[in-house]
């Protein structure tokens, strides 16, 4: 078997009511912020130093999930069910 040495994959693709989209959205950024946060701690106790790079994204992180649960309240509020696709890119670089 060949490996690409690109690829996409369709990680979300759906119609979902705002709670089950809020459901899927949060876990997802829940994840990556966890990630982050792991990786900042391990540069404090290897380095000594934060991770810039890892504390900038969990700041970009939360103010996208401000943004989904803006979106999501006005879904709910006026009766509307939301399009979610997320597609995730892989290549060499």
């Amino acid at each position: 078997m060949e490996v690409k040495e690109k690829l996409e994959v369709s990680l979300i693709n759906g119609q979902f009511e705002p709670n089950e989209a809020l459901d899927i959205l949060q876990n997802l950024i829940s994840q990556k912020v966890n990630f982050h946060l792991v990786k900042n701690f391990n540069s404090e106790v290897r380095f000594g130093v934060q991770s810039v790079k890892s504390l900038d994204r969990i700041k970009a992180l939360k103010e996208a999930n401000l943004e989904i649960l803006e979106i999501i309240q006005k879904a709910t509020k006026e009766g509307h069910q939301l399009s979610v696709k997320a597609n995730i890119q892989i290549e060499f670089v």
